[in-house]
């Protein structure tokens, strides 16, 4: 994509309401998230809006509400909506993410719902 056609779709972009923005983002990011295998680097974040990244967060809090009961006690790894990993530890349900080629996945414990948040001393 040219320089100038990039250009001209974020000017557009801006044009767009907030809700629009958020949606716009949310499609982009599962577009991305779907293609991510077949970038070798994966998405670089720091290329990221602030849209994007709420996007992003949106998704993962909906799947661990819709989620929580079936995974409580796991370690769980996310890219987008979708469920590409899980194990006992952190380091597994990265690992098996890894295998799907999702290589920057969002890896998350899921408390159980009779868990007590931890609050430090």
């Amino acid at each position: 994509m040219s320089t100038d056609t990039l250009n001209e779709l974020m000017e557009r972009a801006n044009t767009l309401s907030s809700d629009e923005k958020r949606r716009l983002a949310a499609y982009l990011s599962e577009h991305d998230t779907q293609t991510m295998s077949a970038t070798p680097q994966g998405r670089s974040d720091a290329t990221d809006n602030g849209d994007a990244v709420y996007a992003r967060l949106s998704q993962y809090t909906a799947w661990l509400k819709a989620h929580r009961a079936e995974y409580a006690e796991q370690y769980v790894a996310l890219a987008g909506d979708r469920l590409v990993g899980q194990g006992a530890t952190f380091r597994e349900a990265e690992a098996v993410a890894k295998r799907q080629g999702v290589e920057k996945p969002f890896v998350v414990y899921v408390f159980g719902s009779d868990s007590l948040p931890f609050g430090g001393w």
